[in-house]
């Protein structure tokens, strides 16, 4: 009897261990996105990688860098995205030593982000990458750690990487000067200044080189050298619908290009592709009177072959 209910004792001691230390199984959920803020409400972005950091904050419909030139709207948009409506899944891991590993703890990661609204701030870190467009993930305040995709590149924390491209080009033109000649667009036609009709193919290279311009970054001060010694390609003058003029100036010296725009203080850098094409729509213009266009005057002709000459920052800021 007595090892009877010894035993007995024996299993119920049994049964309570194992309840108690028996792994369990621990519910997880799924977050709608890592960041809850909504997309739309975000008024600044700040990327770091613990070294450097950039800061972007919107501007109307869009987006501008700390010195007020504007950021490309598709990779802020793409970060956004990424953040605060992107669903990650399940979390594949949950905890410290988890976010140390995976790198996104607080004092070791490749990228935090902040999103500034005014709901308050909220943070995500962003650290090793296990395959293309896979990102370990985690948000500030929760140990669990998600897989985004996203690339670290996406997120870069250099200012220069995060321009608008696009910043300089021209969209919606109705007048162009250029070389002395001015042109108007009327019904559909464009006519120079003695009312004749340009040649409609020459133009329309012209106005679709200017509408998709590219910069390739903002000139150094080494650049600004060679800008300053370069030879001028081209002054062209448009005008938009709106009634805004804008003048660029575009240079090249040993096979670099460079551009200033009357839009924005600094000199950019420009690929040969994009300088060769505005370059060659002004000589389908100016110099081709046997495609319709008229031959240029002797008057014309001598401004056309002042572009050549120095043209400083002043001197362009002082003739907008």
């Amino acid at each position: 009897m007595i090892i009877r209910l010894l035993s007995l004792l024996l299993v119920a001691q049994l049964a309570v261990a194992a309840y108690l230390y028996w792994p369990k199984t621990v519910e997880r959920s799924a977050p709608d996105a890592l960041a809850t803020l909504a997309s739309d409400t975000v008024a600044q972005l700040t990327v770091s990688d613990g070294e450097s950091a950039v800061t972007l904050t919107r501007a109307g419909d869009g987006w501008a860098l700390e010195d007020g030139l504007p950021a490309d709207p598709i990779k802020v948009g793409g970060v956004l995205q990424a953040l605060t409506k992107q669903q990650p899944g399940y979390p594949i891991a949950n905890s410290a030593s988890a976010a140390q590993r995976f790198e996104v703890a607080e004092d070791d990661f490749q990228r935090r982000i902040e999103l500034a609204s005014a709901d308050g701030v909220q943070t995500v870190y962003l650290g090793t990458s296990p395959a293309f467009r896979k990102i370990h993930a985690r948000r500030s305040g929760d140990d669990s750690v998600y897989l985004l995709e996203l690339n670290s590149y996406d997120a870069p924390t250099a200012s220069a990487s995060w321009l608008d491209r696009s910043l300089a080009a021209i969209t919606d033109i109705t007048t162009l000067n250029l070389a002395g000649r001015s042109f108007v667009l009327a019904d559909g036609e464009w006519r120079d200044d003695s009312d004749q009709a340009a040649d409609a193919n020459a133009m329309e290279d012209l106005v679709q080189a200017l509408s998709r311009l590219q910069v390739t970054g903002i000139a150094s001060d080494e650049d600004r050298q060679l800008w300053e010694a370069g030879e001028t390609s081209l002054r062209v003058t448009a005008g938009r619908g709106n009634g805004d003029e804008v003048t660029l100036l575009l240079r090249e010296n040993d096979g670099r290009y460079f551009l200033l725009s009357s839009a924005f203080e600094p000199l950019f850098t420009l690929s040969a592709y994009d300088a060769e094409r505005l370059t060659d729509a002004r000589e389908n213009i100016v110099q081709t009177p046997d495609t319709g266009a008229r031959e240029m005057t002797e008057e014309e002709s001598a401004t056309a072959a002042d572009q050549s000459d120095p043209v400083s920052y002043t001197h362009l800021r002082a003739h907008e």
